[in-house]
């Protein structure tokens, strides 16, 4: 569709983009809530090491959201053949990576680390989704942000409640219960804007699950 029809294309895209966006956000809000209670559930009993750390959850939570946001604007740039034209892009990354991660691993150790590779990832995410709806779509990257942005506010609330209850459970099986649990209403919460947003993108939508 990218090479045939630009226009349906922009349609079609538009709610696989807020899709990819709805579902990371409720998977990764999801993970960084419950992982603490799953290792605490899974390190019964070890004492060598303490394994439970209250902030690499939320970094890693942070690195795995900037990594999926950036895959339609990723697909774009695939469809539109321009891996080589953007390589330069990639390589700015790695280096910011490399830079980043040596200095701040002296600094905060493995948290240093994970926030290295944060920095590249916010740096080449914000230049896949500019270049891509500026360069490959012609249009303004607002949406593209504005699709983002919508899911953050409820993101933090999630994530400080979980924080603040810090829920235990004292079996695999409570865990898996309180994981869906969680799950669930992050996936109300994020696929009501998901389909309360946008209403032509709506549309387009249910017609193409109609279609489909």
């Amino acid at each position: 569709l990218y090479q045939t029809d630009r226009e349906k294309f922009v349609k079609y895209n538009a709610f696989f983009e807020k899709f990819v966006y709805a579902l990371s956000f409720t998977l990764y809000t999801t993970a960084a809530i419950c992982i603490t209670s799953f290792l605490k559930l899974y390190t019964d009993g070890v004492d060598d090491v303490s394994y439970i750390d209250n902030y690499l959850p939320y970094l890693f939570f942070l690195l795995r959201i900037l990594s999926t946001v950036r895959v339609p604007m990723g697909n774009i740039i695939g469809y539109a053949q321009k891996n080589r034209e953007t390589l330069n892009r990639a390589l700015i990354e790695a280096g910011i990576n490399l830079f980043s991660t040596i200095i701040l691993v002296f600094v905060w150790g493995i948290h240093g680390a994970v926030i290295g590779t944060i920095v590249a990832l916010f740096y080449r995410t914000n230049d896949m989704i500019i270049y891509g709806n500026h360069r490959l779509l012609d249009r303004s990257c607002k949406k593209s942000y504005f699709r983002i942005f919508i899911h953050i506010p409820t993101c933090i609330v999630s994530l400080i409640i979980g924080y603040l209850l810090n829920f235990s459970t004292n079996s695999y099986f409570d865990w898996i219960v309180y994981a869906l649990i969680v799950f669930s209403i992050q996936a109300l919460f994020n696929f009501a804007i998901f389909f309360l947003s946008e209403k032509e993108v709506r549309k387009d939508c249910i017609e193409f699950i109609k279609n489909v």
